[in-house]
């Protein structure tokens, strides 16, 4: 808080520079930067595991765990894309919103799309450093930020699911997946796309 000669109260935040590029702008997308990426995730469920605050409990319209928000605009859908969309939604109805209650929760970053992570400007060895944009931090279903990260990361590969099990293998490694958390990926994954969709 800043005191202004006018006697108002300004908000001043002060960042620390993060020195890279964002993923969506990264070439190649290698094993080792995709596994990198999934142990980033790692360690922001890892770091965020204990934490909580009152402002995260809050209707976030990206979060997957409340995807049924969807449920009323699917009609505008027509043809081939409707199929999709109705298959995906069922997916997340039968089989990731049943087992919802069982699963970790935290605070989630809940936003590792391709324009929001950070990638080393090196080839042969890349780093990925960290995150920008906070602004869809919410309280969900742990899992859910590998999902979302996954959603973006398989985006125009040649084999996505390939590309999967690298970014699986590097969040596993950091923090350890359930039985539970990897029978709802797949589901929680789609989901994310299908908000995309109806957001667009």
């Amino acid at each position: 808080h800043l005191p202004t000669t006018d006697g108002n109260i300004r908000l001043a935040r002060l960042l620390t520079w993060v020195e890279g590029r964002v993923f969506a702008e990264a070439n190649p997308h290698s094993p080792l930067l995709l596994q990198r990426l999934g142990e980033m995730c790692g360690n922001l469920c890892r770091s965020l595991a204990d934490f909580d605050h009152p402002a995260a409990h809050r209707f976030m319209k990206w979060d997957t765990q409340q995807t049924e928000w969807i449920k009323p605009h699917l009609e505008k859908f027509t043809g081939e894309r409707k199929y999709f969309v109705d298959y995906f939604y069922s997916l997340f109805e039968e089989i990731a919103l049943p087992v919802f209650p069982r699963l970790r929760k935290s605070v989630n970053y809940n936003d590792a799309n391709d324009y929001n992570i950070l990638v080393s400007h090196g080839v042969k060895d890349p780093v990925v450093p960290g995150v920008i944009d906070f602004g869809d931090v919410v309280y969900t279903q742990t899992i859910n930020e590998l999902a979302i990260a996954l959603a973006y990361a398989v985006m125009n590969k040649p084999d996505p699911i390939e590309a999967a099990c690298h970014v699986v293998s590097g969040f596993n490694h950091t923090f350890k997946l359930t039985d539970e958390e990897i029978k709802v990926l797949f589901p929680l994954m789609t989901a994310r796309l299908i908000i995309s969709v109806t957001c667009s």
